[in-house]
């Protein structure tokens, strides 16, 4: 049993990218929500491969789609409940991975635009401090990677502003939050800004994909 669980929490993709919606038809933001999903698994597991302190990947979903493509690359499946919202489903998994004998969680969106290896051994690969979390923030105010001990003595608030929120919740926990600038975790693609940034990334690939 790795000692630190990392958690990609994902919707169905059909409900997937709602705020793209001007520009990109259903199917299309379905095939970019899965595309994004797919390779932040695969740079998990690239990180996975490299760390010297060991975790298991696994996602917390209630889509049969993002289920069966997580069991396809060997990641592990997190049932999702009727858990109210995003936050809801991160403390379902936290209760999980305890009850499987872990001692810290990750929490990674599926929707990365370009995390790095770099990045993710930065943010995964250290030892387990059980008085700290490290909370990434997204260009947006948001959280973009989460790092606590288990059990959980935080509550979640992902939603706007959630950045501060976790800082604020970690110190009324008794905890020390570390705020690392890890840039290549700092964005996601949830804007039609975000998608236009990838015209000019090397990974623009993805988003050849997708467009019309």
């Amino acid at each position: 049993m790795s000692a630190r669980l990392v958690v990609v929490p994902m919707k169905d993709p059909a409900r997937a990218k709602t705020r793209l919606g001007a520009v990109l038809p259903p199917a299309r933001r379905a095939r970019l929500a899965s595309l994004l999903f797919t390779r932040v698994l695969h740079r998990l597991q690239r990180a996975q491969a490299d760390a010297t302190h060991p975790f298991e990947i696994a996602t917390v979903t209630a889509s049969p789609a993002i289920a069966e493509l997580a069991h396809g690359l060997g990641v592990r499946v997190i049932p999702e409940g009727a858990t109210g919202g995003l936050n809801g489903a991160i403390r379902q998994a936290a209760g999980w991975a305890v009850l499987r004998g872990h001692h810290g969680m990750a929490v990674l969106p599926g929707d990365l635009a370009a995390p790095t290896q770099r990045d993710l051994l930065a943010l995964l690969d250290r030892p387990a401090d059980p008085d700290r979390v490290v909370i990434c923030a997204s260009a947006d105010g948001g959280t973009n990677a989460l790092l606590l001990p288990l059990p959980a003595r935080m509550d979640f608030h992902y939603g706007p502003g959630s950045f501060m929120a976790h800082c604020a919740a970690a110190r009324a926990a008794g905890l020390d939050p570390e705020t690392p600038a890890l840039a290549s975790l700092r964005h996601d693609i949830d804007r039609q800004e975000d998608l236009s940034a990838l015209l000019t990334h090397p990974l623009r690939a993805t988003l050849a994909e997708v467009r019309p």
